[in-house]
């Protein structure tokens, strides 16, 4: 029996893989690595094609977006990502994926609807870890929702959300984080004292 209909991305079910996590980036422009998101509803089935995922970066130049096709019936698309300006000092550069789905809950009578009496986890505004601390930092790319106030906790990398921008609806900014590094295969010499003997 053919799938007829598609739930919307779930947050439990979004997933992004880094072909080439540690790249010749330091001191080369050009060199590049594949981001490949897969994306399914809450019951672990294929979104609709044509959904787009949105790609930022805090260094290096990415793809901005890829729509999801299914292959073999898995929902997926990639993106490219190369080394340029600019350079992370410590050489890593956050990266995030993210699309329009919903957050999860607990089905508590087990009719697959968000509804009276059901558990949302909730999720907050999205935005880019770019210094890894777990904490929004302004200056961080965010991906507002035009909420506030509404408790919810800071989570950093890989799913990063704003502390106070939650709210009671299942709709969300469904994301992931990923973290690439520009390294380089150029020796660094250090000088040394050599001391022999006492």
């Amino acid at each position: 029996v053919s799938q007829s209909r598609y739930g919307p991305p779930s947050q439990r079910f979004m997933s992004l893989s880094v072909e080439t996590f540690n790249i010749e980036g330091a001191n080369r422009d050009g060199t590049s690595t594949r981001l490949t998101a897969r994306i399914a509803d809450r019951q672990g089935n294929a979104v609709v094609d044509g959904t787009v995922v949105n790609f930022t970066a805090e260094g290096g130049q990415v793809t901005p977006s890829c729509t999801t096709s299914r292959t073999n019936g898995i929902s997926s698309c990639f993106v490219t990502f190369i080394s340029q300006n600019p350079r992370p000092l410590n050489g890593r550069v956050s990266v995030m994926a993210h699309t329009e789905g919903t957050k999860d809950y607990v089905d508590i009578n087990f009719n697959n609807i968000f509804d009276a009496g059901d558990t949302l986890v909730q999720l907050g505004d999205a935005y880019r870890d770019d210094n890894e601390d777990g904490l929004f930092t302004a200056g961080e790319f965010r991906v507002p929702r035009g909420v506030s106030g509404a408790t919810c906790p800071n989570a950093g990398a890989p799913f990063p959300s704003i502390a106070g921008s939650c709210d009671n609806n299942l709709a969300t900014t469904v994301r992931q984080q990923a973290t690439i590094l520009f390294s380089s295969s150029e020796a660094v010499l250090t000088s040394m004292n050599i001391v022999t003997g006492k």
